[in-house]
């Protein structure tokens, strides 16, 4: 609605196509907020004063503006030309904002795809070594139950064969080129 001040715009009765143009602007924004997210939805009492007719809103402006004047946060005698300003600035600053928040959301979300791909490596990782471990116990097992045994050719008259467990001995120096031994506490590396 035209005017030079806001008194003058909120005095100024409206027209049927502001009114019809109003209406047209509040369906759009009905639509929109239908689309938007739950937790960034507006507010319930909001949305009923989204909903009022342009008339009826300009009135509840005209009461608040007296509540803001009866607290001293707005002046009538400069057409609340200070409140103006203010909202304006607001505004301006308002995009800046979002541009702001959209850039760290796009750093968040870079952040959330490397520690998922991290991740995942990683349990790549621990299944590659658990696999590796099992394969070397396994491995050690079927070793040591051929090793185990060992066939004494002694045996009674009737030619009976006894069997007899076997130890292995493993040097230090040999478990730590295999990976088996990390450190002995006290030696060095080449001890």
């Amino acid at each position: 609605q035209p005017g030079e001040t806001l008194p003058e715009i909120l005095e100024t009765p409206a027209t049927a196509a502001q009114e019809s143009e109003h209406t047209r602007i509040v369906e759009r924004r009905a639509v929109q907020d239908a689309q938007t997210p739950e937790g960034l939805k507006s507010s319930p009492a909001l949305l009923e004063d989204i909903q009022l007719p342009l008339e009826q809103k300009k009135r509840k402006i005209i009461r608040n503006l007296r509540n803001l004047e009866q607290a001293g946060l707005a002046t009538a005698s400069n057409k609340y030309q200070d409140l103006i300003n203010e909202i304006s600035k607001d505004i301006r600053y308002q995009r800046r904002y979002r541009q702001r928040r959209k850039a760290e959301l796009v750093k968040l979300q870079q952040t959330l795809t490397a520690l998922n791909s991290k991740t995942a490596f990683y349990q790549d990782q621990m299944n590659y070594y658990d696999a590796y471990i099992k394969t070397c116990l396994d491995n050690l097992n079927r070793k040591n139950s051929r090793r185990s045994i060992k066939l004494d050719g002694k045996g009674d008259d009737k030619g009976s064969k006894k069997w007899k467990p076997q130890s292995l001995k493993y040097t230090a120096a040999k478990l730590h080129e295999k990976g088996v031994i990390l450190e002995v506490e006290g030696l060095q590396t080449n001890q």
